[in-house]
């Protein structure tokens, strides 16, 4: 991502990541479990996310809190990229046995099944692998999309069935991770 001067404050860096990714405010605030009302205070400057936001923000979309206050230009370092990874690998790996989760049908619960026993999943896990086979930008916005996948086959249990209409309209996201899973294999 390079930066420049357009985007100096920490709503417009938000506001800059959720536009880069297509997600809507309700979308992203699925996400990360926010409220739309505080994203939207944040993005036009009324308001700023708390210490621990902010991490939840970085780690998601593996962005460093330097870049996120405006401290530095540089969005992407080897350490968050790193956690990042670490983190949503966990959480994939932890999503069938979390009580607080359920898949949302049969076929995203199989495209899930099938993305575990991938052997993209498999590789992706090891660390080496990851910095082998990819460059640092593709590592941060591939978090991104697992963090979208993750949202996409699974849900909190106490989800609204109107928020959900609104969430599971990212198929793109299950396609692009069908073909992840096809490429890496060649």
């Amino acid at each position: 991502m390079q930066e420049d001067t357009l985007y100096t404050t920490i709503g417009e860096r938000i506001h800059r990541l959720r536009v880069r990714y297509g997600l809507t405010q309700v979308q992203f605030c699925h996400l990360l479990d926010l409220h739309q009302a505080n994203v939207s205070a944040w993005e036009t400057g009324k308001g700023s996310p708390s210490i621990e936001k902010l991490m939840n923000l970085g780690l998601t979309f593996s962005v460093s809190l330097d870049w996120l206050t405006g401290v530095s230009p540089i969005p992407y370092t080897e350490f968050v990229v790193t956690a990042a990874e670490r983190r949503i690998i966990q959480q994939l790996q932890d999503l069938e046995d979390d009580p607080g989760y359920v898949f949302y049908d049969e076929a995203a619960q199989d495209l899930f099944e099938r993305f575990k026993q991938s052997s993209f999943f498999q590789s992706y896990q090891d660390l080496p692998c990851r910095q082998a086979r990819l460059k640092q930008s593709e590592r941060a916005h591939l978090v991104v999309l697992l963090h979208l996948f993750r949202a996409n086959v699974a849900h909190s249990v106490g989800m609204p069935y109107s928020q959900l209409q609104l969430v599971r309209h990212l198929r793109r996201v299950d396609r692009t991770i069908e073909q992840l899973m096809i490429r890496w294999d060649n």
